[in-house]
């Protein structure tokens, strides 16, 4: 008996119906992805122009934020992490008021839109999806600028971020 004759063939529909189904869970597997360790923060504003960046972190939770000189320390229930603090940013210029406003899911990211409290000016930041609060502050930026300070999620999926915002010019006539 050869080895050929122990396999049985299969038909071109069982064939079809094989590739299709292990189509399918290749898709499915692409589609959930794996969240992000690090990357852009995408911005939108009319007033300003938003360029900033994310981290994954190793907390189990982000409960709050505080300065430690020039380094941001994410504080979770069990688990803190330090992180240095953007370059431009100046830890002496607390709290330039900067509200977080609303926070909702889109498209499999989180939305933030933050306001200055003095001026009502909005800025909207699409960060990695996570199932935590987010904590946030702000800081005036050694370039003039402000620096908004963001964390937020649980372990796995912690994440600490900043932004700077940089007014726009004023349309000429």
């Amino acid at each position: 008996m050869r080895a050929s004759d122990l396999r049985s063939p299969l038909s071109a529909s069982r064939r079809t119906l094989l590739l299709s189904v292990g189509g399918l869970v290749l898709s499915a597997v692409a589609c959930t992805g794996h969240p992000a360790t690090d990357g852009p923060i995408i911005g939108t504003s009319s007033q300003y122009d938003v360029r900033g960046e994310f981290h994954r972190i190793d907390v189990d939770s982000v409960e709050r934020l505080r300065l430690d000189g020039t380094m941001l320390v994410v504080q979770g229930l069990e688990r803190s992490q330090s992180v240095p603090l953007p370059p431009t940013a100046d830890p002496a210029q607390r709290n330039r008021g900067w509200a977080l406003v609303t926070d909702t899911v889109q498209d499999r990211h989180r939305l933030l839109t933050f306001t200055q409290e003095m001026a009502v000016e909005d800025v909207t930041l699409h960060v990695p999806l996570s199932e935590a609060p987010v904590q946030s502050g702000s800081l005036g930026g050694r370039d003039g600028h402000d620096v908004l300070l963001l964390a937020w999620g649980a372990a796995p999926n912690a994440y600490w971020g900043y932004v700077t915002l940089t007014r726009k010019a004023a349309a000429q006539d």
